[in-house]
């Protein structure tokens, strides 16, 4: 049985609206385009990015991991629509909000943002629904930015600013929280909430291809996520126990094995920027 979620999109009665956040685990833009495919063939309902630049967070010129290219915007866009998925990507300056606006039906507002006024009279401005996340934001904070988001549909999005997320407690919960931005690896337990509490939205981090990322250790892996998806939206547990395990064993192989390469002496791990590496080379 469906009914219409926050975002006015039917999904499965009493689930969660599930967005599938890539962050920067890509490296390329065919990176993001395989990360959006796999994606699609998981319960999620959206996929999500982030925009930003050095200068937009710190104010002065630089380069950082998991800047996104704005050139790619459309494609990334026409790949999540052929895959089933609402697109998503936070951006982190008011200039990058207008440049992804063209290409979202709902923007996303990051926990470090919530004071960031000039940002929320551009979404205000825009007018369309807003996700907020509110880790470490006090009362006042989101007051304030519920009323400067006063033209806009907004749900605000639990969540505790660590990276991972050990556990949750829970304990700055409040009523006006209809989601929850989780960063905990948990699959089954945290993302579902307390109990009785229902959320409306809940986004997590995942890393599709297992690509080598400052989101590295705060993702789930595809299977990870396919399983939680699953258990959040009410069907059965599809993915054994089992299988998730091997999936762990997958990444130490691909990733963290020592092994001999050419031209060295010694043992050293791979990492996914150099040249041996291939994602089809291990299985």
């Amino acid at each position: 049985m469906l009914h219409l979620s926050f975002f006015d999109e039917p999904t499965v009665l009493g689930a969660p609206y599930i967005i599938a956040e890539i962050g920067s685990n890509w490296q390329t833009k065919e990176d993001c385009l395989k990360s959006i495919e796999l994606i699609g063939g998981t319960e999620a309902d959206a996929v999500k990015f982030q925009l930003f630049t050095h200068e937009a967070l710190y104010g002065y010129p630089g380069t950082m991991p998991g800047e996104l290219n704005p050139a790619w915007l459309p494609d990334l866009y026409s790949c999540a629509i052929k895959n089933g998925l609402m697109f998503m990507c936070s951006a982190f300056s008011t200039e990058l909000i207008r440049a992804v606006n063209p290409y979202v039906r709902v923007h996303k507002l990051a926990s470090a943002e919530i004071t960031h006024l000039d940002m929320l009279d551009t979404l205000n401005e825009i007018g369309k629904p807003v996700l907020v996340s509110t880790g470490g934001a006090s009362k006042e904070q989101v007051d304030t930015a519920r009323s400067k988001l006063s033209k806009c549909k907004v749900c605000f999005m639990y969540c505790v600013p660590a990276y991972p997320a050990t556990s949750t407690d829970w304990k700055d919960l409040e009523a006006y929280h209809e989601g929850f931005s989780d960063h905990s690896l948990d699959l089954f337990v945290i993302p579902s909430g307390p109990s009785p509490w229902r959320f409306e939205v809940i986004e997590k981090h995942v890393n599709p291809l297992g690509i080598v990322s400052p989101d590295y250790s705060t993702s789930l892996s595809l299977l990870q996520f396919k399983a939680m998806a699953l258990r959040l939206k009410g069907y059965m547990k599809a993915v054994s126990a089992d299988e998730i395990h091997r999936d762990a064993n997958h990444d130490m192989h691909r990733f963290h094995q020592r092994r001999k390469l050419p031209g060295k002496d010694g043992y050293y791990r791979l990492k996914s920027s150099d040249s041996l590496f291939s994602r089809d080379s291990h299985p």
